[in-house]
């Protein structure tokens, strides 16, 4: 059995693999072309594979053009000791990825990259293109894009690629670089194709010109509403939006766009992933325009969990029965559990653990909602030990189920444990639970500073991860500074793990700076572990700067804390042990944190 789906090109980017490990994968032909059948081998006894051959491996295969990209995964047959398998080669493809996997693991370092070629053996147009950054390489990329345009003068939408690296290799010019290159371009003529569009679109916002790159985008929705290009160009737009901090009538406007998009198409499939990122939330999408979207998406799909945690999660605010939410989510949650995310996209299946964190919570609510506490108690509990970055969310829900049930020492002790999470609205419902208990609010400050340090009793407090001690590491950080956790008892220290090119953890700098100037003088260390190499970090913190303690090449430490998706916060108290573990960035990320430090600070 196989499944196919469109991806956009930012995912595919992220999905970039370096060259298969030696003898471990293969595929036939050397040169594959347009039309051919292509032969792919994962041989699980070779040196270095990681896949077992008593498990089922699977191949997930992703075809790219400058027009279009997309993926299927299929089931290896056992030949002879290997898994292999075959799949046609769609005209018009310019590369091809492979990823090998089970449904709980993956091989990291046998991905296949390949260019494609037409059936004259010249390369498929954006096989260069894509070659530029399937292998990154400073010395190369170059020539590659110059091979592109050579053989494809028309494929101007290679210069995002070019721009990309070139923030990689050359920040610091970066600017007079995407300057000169969009002059260029307009000096040519040409069609204001799509691929035009989409490149001024992205150079523009490179240029710091929210309003140029916001006009080549409406061009390209009114023009092009089909276009892979136009999807691409939207989740650019929506992805430094949220990095830059943007606000105002920019943004507002590129969503009403995409708003008209959706309720003339809801069912498309290029912009199936614009709308998830950008509009479903909205008050504007109707519950109707709603199902349409999941029914054409779980047609496609049927064993995709994403769309039926939609339904489940965005549904009853508008005005879907709570029965079709459980089932939803239900079934969500089935297809969760059993790895199937991964034959959709989570390749190294990264996402599962905080995935079954929201969608328990998420469960718990609807259970909730229709008045079946025992489900979503157990709902709440699976969310606490599932998830080692479990929120005060699911804190919150338990203590609201315990209330409903009428144990109310139960409940009080879930809100102890959502606020020393970080739920700002912890503290006034343990006041007005106390009142409730004690018949005054006397005493409510005295008695929550004890209950800090308290063991709860009867050890009826919420589930949550064993503590254990922090790793020790020591580590230099880019200005010369030595640091070992060891050294740092008595001191709440505050990790975060994260990388240049990641979005999320560049959106929420600067509110972790405001975060290092308010504790400065209090006993709290923070330490930023990057995964750049130190030689690419100055020219970024020069642009960007960044007040934790930065330390260099920090994979390895990522790997010790057990560290996968970034940015990720790691909380450690005074006695080395970790507390917190949090994932994900936000712009306001410093309200979570600064809780749990004070609560950390204020214990002996």
């Amino acid at each position: 059995m196989a499944g196919k789906k469109f991806l956009p090109l930012a995912l595919l980017a992220i999905l970039a693999a370096g060259p298969a490990t030696a003898q471990v994968s293969r595929y036939s032909p050397e040169k594959p072309k347009w039309g051919e059948s292509l032969t792919i081998v994962y041989d699980p006894a070779a040196p270095g594979a990681t896949l077992k051959p008593g498990e089922d491996i699977y191949a997930y295969v992703g075809f790219w053009s400058p027009d279009s990209a997309s993926s299927r995964w299929l089931k290896l047959e056992g030949r002879e000791g290997t898994f292999a398998g075959e799949v046609p080669i769609p005209r018009g493809a310019g590369f091809v990825q492979v990823f090998f996997m089970t449904l709980d693991g993956w091989d990291a370092k046998a991905g296949i990259n390949a260019m494609i070629f037409r059936p004259d053996g010249i390369p498929a147009e954006g096989a260069w293109q894509r070659r530029m950054i399937a292998v990154i390489d400073d010395s190369a990329y170059l020539e590659a894009f110059q091979n592109e345009r050579t053989l494809y003068p028309d494929n101007v939408s290679v210069f995002k690629e070019k721009w990309w690296l070139e923030q990689m290799f050359k920040r610091e010019r970066v600017k007079d670089i995407v300057k000169t290159d969009l002059e260029s371009l307009a000096g040519e003529t040409r069609k204001e194709s799509d691929r035009l569009l989409f490149a001024r679109a992205y150079g523009r916002f490179l240029l710091d010109d929210e309003a140029g790159s916001r006009e080549a985008i409406g061009r390209l929705v009114r023009m092009y509403p089909e276009s892979h290009l136009t999807a691409s160009a939207l989740i650019d737009y929506e992805y430094h939006v949220f990095t830059k901090h943007i606000a105002g009538q920019g943004p507002a406007e590129v969503k009403r766009l995409v708003l008209d998009l959706f309720e003339r198409n809801p069912e498309s499939t290029t912009l199936r992933d614009v709308y998830q990122r950008m509009i479903l939330k909205e008050e504007a999408v109707t519950l109707g325009h709603l199902k349409a979207y999941i029914e054409s998406w779980t047609r496609e799909e049927p064993e995709n969990p994403t769309p039926y945690f939609l339904l489940s999660s965005l549904g009853p605010q508008k005005g879907l029965d709570l029965p079709e939410a459980s089932a939803a989510v239900r079934r969500a949650l089935e297809l969760l559990l059993s790895g199937k995310s991964k034959l959709y996209g989570d390749i190294a299946g990264k996402s599962i653990p905080g995935n079954t964190v929201l969608y328990y919570e998420t469960a718990a609510g609807i259970f909730a909602g229709m008045g079946d506490l025992p489900s979503a108690l157990a709902a709440v509990k699976a969310a606490q030990t599932l998830g080692k970055d479990s929120t005060a969310a699911s804190s919150l829900r338990e203590a609201e189920i315990w209330r409903r049930c009428g144990f109310l020492n139960k409940a009080e002790q879930a809100l102890r444990e959502a606020r020393r999470r970080g739920a700002e609205s912890a503290e006034a419902e343990l006041r007005t639970l106390y009142k409730q208990r004690r018949g005054t609010a006397e005493g409510f400050e005295a008695w929550l500073d004890e209950a800090r340090t308290a063991a709860p009793a009867g050890g009826n407090a919420p589930s949550s991860p064993a503590k254990k001690p922090a790793p020790d590491f020591e580590v230099q950080t880019l200005d010369g500074r030595k640091m070992r956790l060891s050294e740092l008892r008595g001191k709440v220290v505050v990790l975060n793990f994260w990388f240049i090119g990641c979005g999320p953890c560049r959106a929420e700098i600067p509110a972790l700076n405001k975060l290092v100037e308010e504790f400065e003088s209090r006993d709290v260390v923070f330490i930023g572990f990057a995964l750049d190499p130190a030689d690419r970090l100055p020219s970024f913190l020069k642009d960007i700067p960044f007040r934790y303690q930065i330390v260099p090449d920090a994979s390895a430490l990522a790997k010790s804390f057990e560290v996968v998706l970034f940015p990720t916060h790691i909380l450690i108290d005074k006695d080395g042990r970790i507390e917190f573990f949090l994932t994900g960035g936000s712009a306001d990320r410093d309200k979570d944190l600064r809780l749990m430090i004070e609560q950390l600070l204020k214990r002996g």
